[in-house]
């Protein structure tokens, strides 16, 4: 994987997942993250960083998988305790496909600032979707552009997409988040 990055990362609850990434060397145990149970996620040199900032003046931390002659544009939304550099895999198999892929760590995600796995409101949210797809139209003005989320994600999607009619190619919602398994506190 060339000059690829190690993330720290303690969001792949799945063992089976993690196993399998262990065993092609994508995961490691790694000393200098914060708490020992976190693990260490390779991301590809594919994945171009970026640094965009929001209405509520956040800088949010953003990636982009660019191909040369791309037939379409995914723009990503990730779900709930997940990080935009979790998706690099699957953005190389669109990359394969000649479909580029842009995305974001959510505010309160990743490398984005913001407290840690909160936001001020849902239309904070939906704001950084629509900039996510503004960032994302600069790039490829031309494009079919298709929104993806997953989990939470995907929940923030369906949100964005009846609440404020973006002018896209198609929607994708893996897992959505509609509602949430139990009564809230």
């Amino acid at each position: 994987m060339g000059n690829s990055e190690w993330y720290c990362d303690t969001a792949l609850q799945d063992k089976e997942t993690a196993f399998r990434l262990k065993e092609r060397g994508r995961v490691v145990h790694n000393p200098s993250c914060p708490k020992p149970e976190y693990i260490t996620i390779q991301v590809s040199d594919a994945m171009h960083k970026l640094f965009w900032t929001n209405a509520q003046g956040l800088q949010l931390f953003a990636a982009h998988w660019p191909v040369s002659s791309p037939r379409a544009v995914i723009a990503l939304v990730h779900g709930q305790g997940e990080h935009i550099a979790r998706y690099d895999q699957m953005a190389r198999w669109y990359n394969q496909h000649e479909i580029a892929v842009l995305g974001f760590d959510q505010q309160g995600y990743g490398r984005s600032e913001g407290k840690r796995g909160h936001a001020p409101s849902l239309d904070a949210l939906l704001d950084d979707i629509g900039l996510l797809l503004e960032k994302t139209r600069e790039q490829y003005p031309d494009l079919p552009l298709f929104l993806y989320g997953h989990s939470m994600g995907g929940g923030l999607c369906l949100n964005y997409t009846t609440r404020r009619d973006p002018d896209l190619t198609g929607l994708i919602a893996t897992g959505p988040w509609i509602r949430l398994a139990f009564e809230a506190p």
